[in-house]
């Protein structure tokens, strides 16, 4: 049995099939695969002399001079891609984000907390999946780009170390950590605490309240890169789960990424 990579089969029915599909042809593809868009957006596809780029219903760009049946492998291909979008992705626990930066402690927690954000605010408003899942909706668009540009997130960064945190004016900023109600009875009275962090300065006195704390920070923040780290991984999970989809496909063998799922991960 012959074998192919994921990203290899992904790449040839985008640019050698599916882009013999004109855009009025009546494929059923799925509306999800509005790749076109973002690859306009991007310019990561050149256009023909400044001509305008041609966008078929799969987000393929239109040869002309090819046009006719697109291999019915390829279809198959997309229509496993546009089942991407119906998984819910959720945040794997295994997975150590930081590598060799080792324990960042509550900095490190907060950094990875912000960088989760990021990676859920991509997907957009009004996704399906509930709370905890990321880029929902974003899977097919996401695999279909990166196996045609070839370009993984960067994951690299250099390592943060703690610094004393100031307001931008150059003051020192101060922080206290304060027990606050969480969950009340029936009758109004708090039954649930968890501590907080909250501002430590009195600004009245001019002074830090008792018991507060110089703030401290990360340098560089880490959030981008934790973010793109993350974006990595979900990418490898969904070309593996793409791959385990078309295993067999043609009697070829589809092979997950070459890649390491976490190669920050020494």
């Amino acid at each position: 049995m012959s074998t192919t990579g994921i990203e290899d089969l992904v790449r040839w029915a985008w640019i050698d099939e599916l882009s013999k599909v004109p855009p009025e042809w009546g494929f059923r593809a799925p509306a999800s695969l509005g790749f076109g868009n973002s690859w306009a957006a991007r310019g990561d596809l050149p256009d023909d002399g400044g001509s305008r780029l041609t966008i078929n219903r799969f987000g393929a760009v239109f040869s002309a001079d090819r046009a006719g049946e697109p291999h019915p492998d390829a279809l198959a291909v997309a229509r496993a891609v546009a089942a991407l979008d119906d998984l819910v992705v959720e945040e794997p626990d295994e997975i150590d984000w930081f590598g060799a930066w080792g324990d960042l402690d509550r900095l490190g927690e907060a950094a990875l907390a912000r960088a989760w954000g990021l990676v859920v605010r991509e997907a957009g408003p009004g996704r399906k999946g509930g709370e905890g899942t990321i880029l929902q909706g974003l899977a097919s668009s996401i695999v279909v780009r990166t196996a045609i540009v070839d370009q993984w997130p960067d994951w690299r960064g250099v390592a943060p170390v703690v610094v004393p945190d100031v307001h931008p004016g150059g003051q020192p900023k101060w922080v206290r950590t304060i027990e606050r109600a969480v969950g009340w009875d029936g009758a109004g009275q708090p039954t649930r605490f968890e501590l907080v962090e909250v501002d430590g300065f009195n600004r009245v006195s001019q002074r830090p309240h008792p018991g507060a704390r110089r703030a401290e920070r990360l340098d560089p923040d880490p959030a981008p890169v934790l973010a793109a780290r993350i974006r990595w991984a979900m990418i490898h999970a969904w070309f593996t789960a793409l791959a385990g989809a078309l295993d067999g496909l043609g009697g070829r063998a589809v092979l997950p990424p070459d890649r390491p799922a976490a190669p920050w991960i020494a």
